[in-house]
């Protein structure tokens, strides 16, 4: 569904993208009608749902892929980064597929255990493979399960969600040939991604968390699995949460646009900023290869001052 082009329309404050899947697309069983919804929230709060109908049974599990830098796009590694995730548990991966094994692991005495704040570089070169892209298992999603933060700007984010486990990704396959915004390179491990998801490979594990959604079922990934899951407004990410703590702090968004291709710059609120860029037609984007509309995502967000 990445490389699909999706209906959108614009709300009062967000938008909603909207994508009816074939029969046997890729393999998969039924006919999936999907919509993603964003919203932007008071305080900053980024809030993405995704509901999904389906004819037949077949697996479901979207996430939303973000790139994260605090520092801003052109700041260099997020080693600086300090992370928490609020989980006691993890799956864990084969190196030589990078696929999970099947096992759901402890954290302790692990370079997983990440629930206390943790600089990422005085980890992350212990961590089997490349860098982080591994999933933790939530274990509330009555509090953010997340929370970077970058002292030298003074920003946080903090990341809620109503999905059973949470993809944390170091950009290990970036390197010095990956050109971005205003000529920038983005080196390996400069970005960050927080993927909100039921377990990966859940539909081959029988002790993982299911994502196949029975015949018929609207599927809110939101929640749960289960068919009779209430439809909640809040999503993928059940709330995204960025501030800054510094005085006189003034948000900037720069909305990215896949490979060389730049979009506009935005030097406005994140609300002004977010309808300056929907507001483009979705022809123009989509020529411009935005992940806007591929995706729905914001992708490399830089969040300054």
């Amino acid at each position: 569904m990445s490389i699909r082009l999706w209906e959108g329309h614009i709300e009062d404050n967000g938008v909603s993208f909207s994508y009816t899947s074939p029969d046997g697309e890729n393999g998969y069983p039924g006919e999936v009608s999907v919509t993603i919804n964003y919203q932007l929230a008071d305080d900053n709060k980024i809030l993405i749902s995704y509901v999904a109908k389906t004819t037949k049974a077949t697996p479901i599990n979207l996430t939303n892929h973000s790139y994260f830098n605090l520092g801003g796009h052109d700041s260099g590694s997020v080693t600086d980064h300090i992370v928490e995730i609020d989980a006691d548990k993890y799956t864990p991966m084969v190196i030589e597929t990078r696929l999970p094994s099947g096992e759901i692991s402890s954290v302790d005495d692990t370079v997983f255990d990440l629930r206390s704040p943790t600089r990422i570089g005085d980890k992350i070169n212990e961590v089997p493979g490349l860098g982080y892209d591994h999933n933790f298992c939530v274990k509330s999603s009555e509090k953010p399960c997340v929370i970077v933060t970058h002292k030298e700007s003074g920003r946080k984010m903090e990341v809620s969600t109503t999905k059973p486990g949470i993809q944390f990704y170091t950009a290990n396959y970036l390197n010095d040939s990956t050109v971005g915004k205003c000529g920038a390179i983005y080196p390996k491990h400069s970005a960050l991604c927080l993927e909100s998801q039921f377990y990966p490979n859940a539909v081959n594990q029988v002790n993982a968390e299911s994502a196949s959604a029975t015949i018929a079922d609207t599927v809110n990934s939101l929640a749960t699995a289960s068919p009779d899951a209430p439809i909640m407004v809040l999503g993928d990410f059940n709330h995204c949460r960025l501030e800054n703590t510094l005085p006189n702090y003034h948000q900037v968004v720069d909305c990215a646009t896949r490979g060389n291709n730049v979009l506009d710059r935005c030097y406005c609120s994140i609300r002004d900023a977010y309808k300056a860029n929907v507001s483009k037609s979705l022809h123009e984007l989509y020529d411009l290869n935005c992940l806007l509309v591929e995706q729905g995502n914001f992708a490399n967000g830089q969040f300054g001052e």
